[in-house]
């Protein structure tokens, strides 16, 4: 038959040990809580930055489409100008030929 399993416990702790061990604790738990604070607020900081990110986006994305529409403008009034340019030199030189 098997001798029955004894758990040690090891030297009996005093109660000035008890206290350490839970200063010790509180003292973690602290720090826990600390860092949980700080893991929301950094959290709420990188929420707002691509908040931020998506404004910018969406401004640059609405200013490079205004922008091709200004290039496209500039470009057709570029054609009208040398069109009428070329005519307006025709009409000045057709008497002369």
């Amino acid at each position: 038959m098997r001798a029955p399993l004894i758990r040690r416990v090891g030297r009996r702790s005093s109660p000035r040990r008890l206290v350490s061990d839970a200063e010790g604790y509180a003292f973690k738990l602290r720090a826990v809580v600390d860092e949980n604070h700080e893991n929301m607020a950094l959290k709420q900081a990188l929420a707002k930055r691509e908040s931020e990110l998506q404004f910018v986006q969406m401004k640059y994305a609405d200013e490079a489409c205004k922008l091709t529409v200004v290039q496209r403008q500039l470009k057709e009034l570029t054609e009208e100008n040398k069109q009428l340019s070329e005519l307006t030199v025709n009409r000045s030189l057709g008497p002369l030929l």
